[in-house]
């Protein structure tokens, strides 16, 4: 085995296969040719690695000088590239032209993702034993939208970790819905190219433009209030029922069927709230009110969780030493985390319904045409942008050969997040200088582009730059450059 996709593809196609065996209407021949196709795909996988596509443009290289402490977004920008990575193979297996043995591979794929897997299970489950002819097997949109779902569930769950080891339990509504809302927000900001504090987030992006494909998107959510339901439970083969308990209920399911949250998967709902209301009546009228009434004010509902907090948090102490106390105890503790969570959710999900479109901009990515040299937006908009692609001119014309985005308000390509960090105004810079007089000029530099901004040409350009373009070099302005790193080094 070279790889764990192929240890973890391998050990599926086993469970697949003895499920197969053990039912007579799977025994038919086009379900073996199914499998044994399957299993041919595995073996070319061991025989030949499967690479990713070369990346087509040669990035310039970053070496970070310290070593400083992680940054402020690393984990947002990570958990938005773990969703835009699952997204695009998600993308790729509703394609009506992708073969069945590709839809394999791709759903193969998500094995190596753990959040994932129960996914990645349903899928080859749903291939490999579908009715019909191959050629004509697509993925359903009710199976589509059930791993979308599961997707959007997870990444809810992911933020809300995040920010509960930072923020105090009644403040994590408001900061998720903020977080969520600023998604698009955090990545216009970056046209602006501010000073980055922490030069990790630099590297970051310096390492992330070099791994991923040029033609790779980052995907912004869109949620639909279903998705809530993929927080309690997820589909996995083989497990009871096929379901497990989802990302809020992993190790703590309680005392009620998986089963009976998933029928709910089949009611409408028109907003969060909604939705998530029904769920709190579920967990209600299955662990405290087991004849009690729906309620359907949903004030009246987070009034019922607060109240069953307090009520069990005030039960009389138990000792621990004996058996059942001792298991009356853990339930307790249990019940309490799970109110605790719902009370929680039931803010988010108010939020959420006030959650408006995202609008990414390409303001600056456009002004990248064969006359970028004299235009005047980019020189006075974004002065750091263009001090780079002055100085990485090489890049330039490899960029401009394979400039294909398209304009969409929730995906953008990742290549444009990433330059837009790079080129920031922490990118002026000149090495030849001498140490003490560099720093006093660049920050001089600095300073005049953060005032005068929209109002620059690109003489300064001239003042720590050598093999300026011919387009924009002056003569004298060369020649005090070379005077300049002269002086800066005379002792």
């Amino acid at each position: 085995m070279k790889n764990k996709e192929d240890k973890l593809f391998r050990d599926n196609l086993i469970e697949n296969i003895t499920s197969l065996i053990n039912d007579e209407e799977k025994l038919k021949i086009e379900y073996y040719q199914r499998y044994e196709n399957c299993v041919d795909i595995f073996f070319k996988k061991l025989e030949k690695e499967i690479k990713d596509e070369e990346n087509i443009i040669k990035w310039p290289k970053y070496k970070l000088n310290e070593n400083p402490n992680d940054f402020n977004n690393h984990q947002i920008y990570e958990i938005i590239l773990w969703y835009s990575e699952i997204s695009e193979i998600f993308s790729q297996l509703i394609k009506k032209e992708i073969s069945i043995n590709e839809k394999i591979n791709l759903s193969s794929k998500l094995l190596l993702i753990d959040e994932m897997k129960p996914v990645s299970k349903y899928l080859l489950d749903v291939i490999l034993n579908h009715k019909g002819n191959d050629d004509n097997f697509n993925i359903s949109s009710q199976n589509y939208n059930v791993i979308k779902s599961t997707l959007n569930a997870q990444f809810i769950s992911k933020i809300f970790i995040s920010l509960e080891k930072k923020k105090k339990l009644e403040d994590i509504a408001i900061s998720f819905y903020d977080t969520i809302q600023n998604l698009g927000k955090l990545i216009n900001d970056l046209i602006k190219r501010e000073e980055i504090k922490n030069e990790k987030e630099i590297e970051w992006a310096f390492e992330k433009i070099e791994k991923y494909h040029f033609n790779f998107n980052i995907i912004l959510p869109e949620f639909e209030p279903k998705d809530i339901i993929f927080l309690f439970i997820n589909y996995e083969k083989n497990s009871e029922n096929n379901i497990i308990p989802g990302p809020l209920l992993i190790n703590d399911a309680g005392n009620f069927q998986l089963i009976e949250i998933s029928g709910y998967y089949n009611n409408k709902f028109s907003t969060f709230t909604e939705c998530f209301d029904e769920l709190i009546n579920f967990f209600f009228l299955n662990l405290f009110e087991i004849n009690g009434k729906h309620e359907i004010d949903h004030n009246n509902l987070k009034n019922k969780i607060i109240n069953k907090i307090e009520e069990k948090k005030n039960e009389k102490p138990l000792n621990p030493q004996v058996k059942e106390q001792k298991i009356r105890i853990q339930k307790n503790e249990y019940e309490i985390k799970l109110l605790t969570k719902l009370y929680i959710f039931s803010n988010l999900f108010e939020q959420l319904d006030k959650l408006k479109s995202y609008k990414l901009s390409y303001e600056d990515v456009e002004l990248l045409n064969e006359n970028w040299l004299s235009n005047e937006n980019l020189i006075s908009n974004f002065p750091s942008f263009y001090f780079w692609l002055c100085k990485n001119y090489d890049f330039f014309v490899q960029i401009h050969k394979e400039l294909i985005y398209q304009k969409q308000d929730s995906s953008i390509s990742f290549w444009i997040i990433c330059i837009r960090i790079i080129t920031s105004i922490n990118c002026i810079t000149n090495e030849n200088f001498g140490t003490q007089f560099k720093q006093d000029l660049i920050s001089f530099i600095k300073e005049q582009i953060k005032i005068k901004r929209k109002k620059l040409n690109s003489n300064w350009i001239n003042l720590v730059m050598n093999n300026v373009n011919d387009k924009i070099e002056i003569q004298i302005f060369s020649i005090l450059y070379d005077f300049i790193i002269k002086i800066s080094k005379d002792k």
